[in-house]
């Protein structure tokens, strides 16, 4: 829903606390003063989005072709959450209690800032190496150390690295979902499909390719392996 003039029935003295956010009281929510300020500082924030009902009044969201900028208002203390994503995953976010730093925030990254860029300027903001790799155009290696280091999936340990011997498997973004190793031929774009090495009992595997509907199963680990390249293109 895009944003909307203030009404002064609406309510926004019983979602937003005067005490901390009189700014806000006073233009009519987090999204009209991230406009006001935008205006002021010549900023290009695009259409500021809120959600339905009182939350309209302590959200904000923006497009860009990277991603949704998504601001949200602290309840307790005062301060605005920022979280930059896209493809599922987060490029940056920080909080602060600055409105007009959050706003250049956003601007910056419309703009095309890189992350570096980004959290050099604004302290408060954070990024990590899976974003960089992103960022960089190739984060598989990044998320498969990620998966093969993480010490809560030591169970599955076994599967990752048998898949991540094989070179074209390994080229491959992985992703672990309960148990199961799931490998997309492109995580920035799923509808290509992506490959699945399901375990089942007794050392047994399934292996399913989703872009095709095919099914095997293996009847160990390294079966599983081979299966699994060979319903690659």
């Amino acid at each position: 829903m895009a944003e909307t003039g203030k009404d002064p029935d609406d309510g926004i003295s019983d979602v937003v606390n005067g005490s901390l956010y009189s700014d806000l009281l006073r233009d009519g929510g987090l999204a009209l003063a991230m406009r006001r300020l935008a205006a002021r500082g010549r900023l290009d924030l695009g259409l500021i989005e809120v959600d339905a009902g009182p939350a309209r009044f302590v959200t904000a969201a923006m497009s860009s072709e990277r991603g949704r900028i998504w601001i949200l208002l602290g309840a307790e203390e005062r301060f605005f959450s920022i979280r930059i994503s896209h493809w599922g995953h987060v490029w940056a976010s920080g909080t602060t209690d600055d409105l007009a730093a959050v706003t250049e925030v956003a601007d910056a990254w419309r703009k095309g800032a890189t992350l570096d860029e980004l959290v050099h300027r604004f302290a408060f903001m954070r990024t990590d190496a899976l974003a960089l790799a992103f960022e960089r155009g190739d984060p598989a290696p990044t998320q498969w150390d990620e998966l093969l280091g993480h010490p809560e999936l030591a169970y599955v340990r076994p599967l990752l690295t048998a898949a991540h011997s094989d070179e074209r498997l390994r080229a491959l973004f992985p992703f672990v979902s309960h148990g199961a190793l799931r490998l997309y031929r492109d995580v920035r774009d799923t509808s290509l499909g992506e490959l699945r090495l399901v375990p089942l009992p007794s050392g047994r595997f399934r292996v399913e390719a989703t872009w095709n509907g095919s099914t095997a199963e293996a009847h160990s680990l390294q079966e599983a392996v081979r299966t699994a390249r060979s319903h690659l293109p």
